[in-house]
C-alpha cells in the first residue's frame, strides 16, 4: 500500500479474521493500529481503531497528522485486545510512504 508523506484524515479499513478466514467478533475488545519503519524496534504509530461492525470484524484507523511524516518502508499490525488475551493480525503487505508530490 503506497501512501503520500504528510497526508492525513483518511481511514485505513480492516476486517479481522481468524485462521479459517472467518470474521473475528470484536465485541468487548479494544483495537490498536501499530506501524513501525522496517528495521526499527519501536512503533512510529500506535493509535486506537474504531470498530465499525463488531460481529463482522470490521474496524478502521483514521490517519492522524504526523503519522506519515517520514518516507520509507513500514510494517504494520492491528492488535485486538480482549480481557486477558491479545490477538495480533499482521499485515499481508507493507506500507510505503512516498515523498510529497510537488
Amino acid at each position: 500500500m503506497d501512501l503520500i508523506q504528510g497526508d492525513y484524515g483518511f481511514d485505513l479499513n480492516f476486517t479481522i479474521t481468524d485462521s479459517n478466514s472467518s470474521a473475528l467478533d470484536l465485541t468487548n475488545s479494544s483495537i490498536k493500529f501499530k506501524m513501525a519503519k522496517v528495521g526499527a524496534s519501536t512503533s512510529t504509530v500506535d493509535g486506537t481503531c474504531t470498530i465499525d461492525d463488531a460481529s463482522s470484524g470490521t474496524c478502521h484507523y483514521t490517519v492522524q497528522s504526523g503519522d506519515l511524516s517520514e518516507t520509507g518502508s513500514y510494517k504494520w499490525e492491528v492488535e485486538v485486545t480482549y480481557t486477558g488475551k491479545i490477538v495480533t493480525a499482521k499485515q499481508a503487505e507493507g506500507i510505503i510512504i512516498l515523498a510529497e508530490k510537488p
